[in-house]
């Protein structure tokens, strides 16, 4: 196991490194993130999952970029958006790669002007739920009051500036395939 130094050296490299790469960066965030929380963020993700430090650091510092530029934060608490270590068969090593959540992507719809409303939820087995695709899609849930039971699938419903509505239904396993692709 690594002592604390061997730990630390990579994270202080890190550091310099993209605080040198911070003016670059800078102007593609929002106005409402500082450099200063921007770059506080980015330390959290790393401090979280160290691991990060082992991939191809131009990627990284890519991932960087693109959570600037779509003004989605890496705090965990938030939702929204995370670097992930992910093997690359073409590149032959692996790679960061950002990754949003759908607090991130429901945010950026919002953020779009298209959308009036997004929300999404879970659905549980003893939940009564009903779903229909075709011409006359449709979607209705109602939550159970106690025990819920276990997780057995997801949906988004949105609402277009123009009324149109549509939502999006994944079960367990659609889920649970994803969540293996991300790890």
């Amino acid at each position: 196991m690594p002592n604390d130094n061997q730990q630390v050296a990579p994270f202080k490299a890190f550091k310099q490194e993209f605080e040198m790469a911070l003016p670059g960066i800078v102007s593609l965030l929002p106005k409402h993130v500082t450099p200063e929380k921007f770059q506080a963020a980015v330390m959290t993700a790393l401090t979280i999952n160290p691991d990060l430090l082992t991939v191809d650091r131009r990627s990284l510092f890519n991932a960087c970029r693109t959570a600037a530029e779509l003004g989605l934060s890496l705090n965990p608490a938030l939702a929204e958006a995370d670097i992930l270590k992910q093997y690359d068969k073409r590149a032959g090593d692996y790679l960061a790669r950002f990754s949003p959540r759908f607090g991130g992507l429901m945010k950026l719809g919002r953020q779009s002007g298209q959308i009036r409303a997004i929300y999404a939820h879970t659905v549980r087995a003893n939940d009564h739920f009903e779903f229909e695709l075709g011409m006359d899609k449709g979607l209705k849930h109602k939550p159970a009051t106690a025990d819920r039971g276990a997780l057995s699938g997801v949906y988004c419903v949105w609402i277009m500036t123009d009324g149109t509505k549509d939502f999006e239904y994944m079960d367990r396993g659609q889920v649970e395939a994803i969540d293996r692709k991300s790890v």
